[in-house]
């Protein structure tokens, strides 16, 4: 199993991830949802564009986004070259990541791992969900995921996943804080 797994098997508080992201090597991204209000559910979309290696990533609904240890934003941010893993860690409240397809007919690719900490009451979704967490009609692509899914907690309670149209090559870990694996 590759390190990044391994590691995100841990449970980590919401203090230890900033920590975990700066041994991140080049080529991988780390998301990090840092909004100050904590009582604030956001939203965060990522989606792979039409460039090689190449993500948009939107914080809606007045979340901020540090991307890679930089400064918390709220507009639009794309990201290149990311060729390895992409690790995302969302707050303590009741939030929202999706990772979106390319368009109708193309996936978006993760090159390595998807690792997503999640928090009670958090949705993550994989493949092309509207903002209402249904699948979109008309597409038939989702997301590619080149290595391993791991959906981890960072906190107690347990989140929900959703996954349509999405291929996931390499092993899938899914826990809750209650120890389901």
């Amino acid at each position: 199993m590759s390190t990044s797994v391994e590691r995100s098997r841990e449970r980590c508080d919401r203090a230890s991830v900033p920590a975990f992201f700066a041994g991140a090597v080049a080529g991988d991204m780390a998301i990090v949802e840092s909004t100050a209000d904590p009582f604030q559910s956001n939203q965060i979309d990522i989606q792979s564009t039409t460039n090689a290696n190449e993500y948009t990533i939107i914080g809606r609904n007045g979340t901020k986004v540090q991307i890679n240890g930089g400064p918390s934003i709220l507009e639009a941010q794309t990201v290149n070259p990311i060729t390895g893993n992409i690790y995302v860690a969302l707050g303590p409240t009741a939030d929202t990541v999706r990772f979106l397809s390319k368009s109708p007919t193309a996936d978006s690719t993760v090159p390595r791992d998807l690792v997503i900490y999640h928090s009670d009451g958090d949705v993550i979704e994989i493949g092309h969900f509207a903002e209402d967490h249904n699948p979109v009609p008309g597409f038939t692509s989702g997301v590619t995921i080149n290595g391993e899914l791991a959906v981890i907690p960072s906190g107690i309670g347990g989140a929900t996943l959703r996954v349509a149209d999405s291929t996931v090559i390499g092993p899938t870990v899914v826990s809750s804080a209650f120890g389901a694996r």
